[in-house]
């Protein structure tokens, strides 16, 4: 077990170091957290956690390790690569560059007006990641999701928004993967770009800790439950951790829609991350 700076010894009796190999993945070794389990029943939910500390060789905290290793949809997840791409390829030429709705298209009432890439992200706006896909066309997106390596890189199936309908894929290490990166100094999109996504993202604080963030739904079938998303960027100090989570949502919405912030903020405070024990 490798000790972690600033978090509790409580948080890291109970861990076990885990060396596992999957036939669909590398061999990773992780911290397995099982006592996490409790916080997950008590939201009347199922899920995974992964925690990764950005910029070091520490193996990553999980807790259901073949949940994290899962490939779904990155669903809504994916758009501050889609903005970093859009405005890469200058598709769009700023963050506040206006876009109009075509007017195609099912979409919330309070979508249908003009946006920008900084209202989509803020607003929640899912034509403006459609309709620019469709304008900019896939290749783009191919080129920039291969050198990444993010999730399963696959733009090519589907009719539909490939980030939503299963043609790309990713599981809850890779997410932390991606988190790290935007969190880098070595990144390869412009910096500037970078840090405004970043400041457009949702974000919760605490006491010392604030944690970047963003949500996501992978859709579902009827009345079949969905998987929630929440990724971000948890900074203690001077340390940052990349961080998944995934949980199983109501088709119907019933589950606090606070709740995936909540019980990330459980977790985080149980493996000692935030809490200053």
């Amino acid at each position: 077990m490798r000790f972690h700076p600033g978090r509790s010894f409580l948080a890291l009796v109970s861990a076990l170091t885990i060396t596992s190999a999957c036939s669909s993945g590398p061999t990773l070794t992780y911290e397995l957290h099982h006592e996490l389990g409790v916080h997950f029943e008590a939201a009347g939910t199922e899920g995974a956690f992964v925690a990764k500390r950005i910029g070091t060789d520490d193996i990553p905290i999980v807790y259901n390790a073949v949940r994290a290793r899962e490939p779904l949809p990155p669903a809504e997840t994916f758009r501050p690569l889609a903005t970093l791409v859009l405005l890469e390829t200058e598709t769009v030429g700023s963050l506040d560059e206006p876009l109009t709705w075509s007017g195609e298209g099912a979409y919330v009432q309070d979508w249908h007006r003009t946006h920008s890439l900084r209202t989509a992200l803020t607003d929640d706006a899912e034509w403006v990641y459609q309709q620019t896909a469709d304008e900019m066309g896939r290749d783009p997106y191919e080129v920039w999701i291969n050198r990444l390596g993010y999730g399963n890189t696959n733009v090519r199936g589907g009719q539909g928004s490939f980030w939503m309908d299963g043609t790309l894929l990713i599981d809850m290490f890779q997410q932390t993967e991606f988190m790290a990166l935007l969190a880098s100094e070595s990144q390869p999109f412009d910096r500037s770009a970078v840090r405004d996504i970043r400041n457009e993202l949702a974000t919760i604080a605490g006491d010392g800790w604030t944690m970047t963030y963003q949500e996501g739904r992978v859709p579902g079938s009827g009345t079949e439950d969905r998987v929630g998303w929440l990724v971000g960027i948890v900074e203690v100090g001077d340390v940052e951790w990349a961080i998944a989570m995934n949980m199983d949502v109501d088709w119907d919405r019933t589950i606090d829609p606070d709740a995936r912030v909540n019980l990330t903020t459980t977790l985080l405070e149980a493996v000692g991350i935030t809490s200053n024990g």
